[in-house]
């Protein structure tokens, strides 16, 4: 974090040879840890084992669309906008120069939005497959 004032700042890193660090700011610490865990300097430690992979059957939907349900036939016949039943022609309004006068449009009251399919639990639902790890051959720790 850095200060975001018009002050002139130090800001220090220490490396300490057990792979630890500090950050200060005017010789405050704000930050400390471990460069191995907290940065990616060196390759992971485990990784995604490549000779697995998720199973074809494996379900890791949690929920599927309800097959009981559908959707209403008249859902689609409801406007979601109609004419103001309250509004009236202006005096000034002529329709030989302007047209046919229509009326301002509103939020139909009776209009209950795009039809969502309902959603059940999947019966079937084993689970996030969660890929087995192995140690990286490629790991070295940096002494």
């Amino acid at each position: 974090p850095c200060k975001t004032d018009t002050f002139t700042h130090t800001y220090t890193l220490i490396v300490n040879p057990d792979q630890t660090y500090i950050v200060k700011i005017d010789n405050e610490e704000v930050r400390a840890g471990n460069l191995i865990e907290d940065w990616d300097f060196l390759p992971p430690k485990q990784i995604p084992d490549p000779s697995l992979s998720k199973p074809e059957d494996w379900v890791d939907e949690r929920e599927i669309e309800d097959p009981e349900a559908s959707k209403p036939e008249d859902w689609d016949d409801v406007p979601a906008y109609i004419p103001d039943p309250e509004a009236e022609v202006p005096e000034d309004c002529d329709e030989e120069l302007d047209g046919d006068w229509e009326a301002p449009q509103i939020p139909n009251p009776e209009y209950q939005g795009e039809w969502i399919h309902p959603m059940i639990p999947n019966p079937e639902y084993i689970g996030q497959w969660e890929h087995p790890l192995i140690d990286n051959p490629d790991f070295e720790l940096d002494t």
